[in-house]
C-alpha cells in the first residue's frame, strides 16, 4: 500500500514534466516563427531608373518626388506610414510626397485608416491606384515599398523605410532617404521592404 503511494506521484510528475516540456516547445516554436515572419523581407521590386513618360503620377518639379505603394488592409503599413511622418517632419519643403493605395474600382479606401493617416500628413497626397496600374508600373510589389526620384526624374532610391513588419524606429531604409534629402551620399540607395503583397488576389 506504502509502495504505491509512493509510485503515482512519481508518475505525475513525469507527466507534468512532459506537458510542461510540450508546452514550452510549443510557445518557442511560436515565437521563433513569429520572429522569422516578422523580420522575412516581401517580394523585391526592380522599379523604372528613370520615370515613366506614361505614368499618370507628376514629379516633383523643382523638388525630388517620394512615393509610397500602400495596401490599404495590410496592417504592417501602419509602421510604414508612421516612418513616413517622421521623414516628411524633417524634409516636407524638399519633396514632393504621395502615397499610392493599391485598390479596385468601388472599394471605399478614402474611407481608411491608412488613407486618412496619410492625409493628415503635412504635403503628402493620397492617390487611389484603381487596378494597381501605377503600382504595376513603378514594380511595387510590397505594401509599404517606397520610391525616391530626383529633380531629373531618375531613382535614387528604391525599398522599405521600417525594419520588419510592423516595426517601428531607426532603421536603414528611412536614414538612406534622409541622407539623400540632406544632401549626402548614403552607403547604399536600397533596402529591404516588409509588408503584405501589393496582389490584392493574394
Amino acid at each position: 500500500m506504502s509502495s504505491a503511494v509512493q509510485v503515482l506521484p512519481r508518475a505525475n510528475t513525469r507527466r507534468w514534466v512532459v506537458a510542461v516540456a510540450v508546452w514550452a516547445c510549443a510557445v518557442l516554436a511560436s515565437t521563433v516563427g513569429l520572429w522569422s515572419f516578422k523580420f522575412t523581407p516581401g517580394q523585391a521590386s526592380g522599379s523604372p531608373r528613370s520615370w515613366p513618360a506614361e505614368s499618370s503620377l507628376a514629379l516633383g518639379g523643382d523638388r525630388p518626388t517620394l512615393m509610397m505603394f500602400v495596401r490599404p488592409d495590410c496592417l504592417c503599413s501602419r509602421a510604414s506610414l508612421g516612418e513616413l511622418a517622421v521623414l516628411v517632419s524633417s524634409f516636407r519643403e524638399d519633396v514632393a510626397t504621395t502615397v499610392v493605395f493599391r485598390s479596385t474600382a468601388g472599394d471605399p479606401v478614402e474611407a481608411s485608416e491608412y488613407w486618412r493617416r496619410a492625409a493628415s500628413l503635412p504635403g503628402v497626397t493620397p492617390r487611389r491606384d484603381d487596378a494597381g496600374r501605377e503600382t504595376e508600373r513603378f514594380a511595387a510589389k510590397t505594401s509599404g515599398y517606397t520610391v525616391l526620384y530626383d529633380r531629373a526624374g531618375t531613382l535614387v532610391f528604391s525599398g522599405g523605410i521600417t525594419g520588419g513588419r510592423g516595426h517601428s524606429g531607426d532603421n536603414q531604409g528611412r536614414s538612406r532617404i534622409a541622407a539623400l534629402l540632406g544632401g549626402t551620399s548614403p552607403d547604399r540607395n536600397d533596402s529591404p521592404v516588409f509588408g503584405c503583397s501589393l496582389d490584392t488576389s493574394q
